[in-house]
């Protein structure tokens, strides 16, 4: 019976040193690859989210224009440069993937949008046309759209 343990404990059959080393390298290298992948999904989720809400918050607020055009400031020079004043720092709404605030409440906020409403006019005639408006909208943020996105409406009041 001795002679069996001693046998029993005599046996070579475990893991080296290098084989253990060998298999935590495999393993070290498995799991950062994972986090990696896992981090890179996280942005990317994280970015859709934010277009997402800027989409909503765009269409939201051009149904809200549409719908009560005389609530809102119009500017009625059709000569005004839609880029000139609606430079980033001059944008008066914050945004965020939870809701759209003051510019002065959400100082923290990656997001910030603004507007221009005025009446419509052609390009080479400066005639407006009665009822029609043109709305520019610009959507600003620091991570996703760094040079801002322009985008530009027509609409008729109701």
């Amino acid at each position: 019976m001795i002679k069996k343990n001693r046998k029993f404990l005599s046996n070579n059959h475990g893991f080296t040193l290098p084989e253990i080393i060998a298999a935590f390298g495999i393993f070290s290298i498995i799991v950062a690859a994972q986090t990696t992948v896992w981090l890179g999904a996280k942005r990317a989720l994280t970015r859709v989210e934010s277009v997402g809400q800027q989409d909503v918050m765009r269409n939201r607020f051009i149904q809200d224009v549409h719908a009560q055009v005389n609530g809102y400031q119009i500017n009625f020079l059709s000569t005004v440069d839609a880029e000139a004043d609606l430079e980033n720092d001059k944008l008066s709404m914050a945004w965020n993937t939870n809701d759209v605030f003051a510019k002065e409440d959400c100082p923290e906020c990656f997001g910030r949008s603004g507007y221009i409403v005025q009446p419509f006019a052609l390009p080479t005639d400066q005639e407006t046309y009665r009822g029609m408006y043109r709305m520019v909208l610009k959507v600003y943020h620091k991570e996703l759209f760094p040079n801002g996105v322009y985008q530009e409406f027509l609409f008729t009041s109701k």
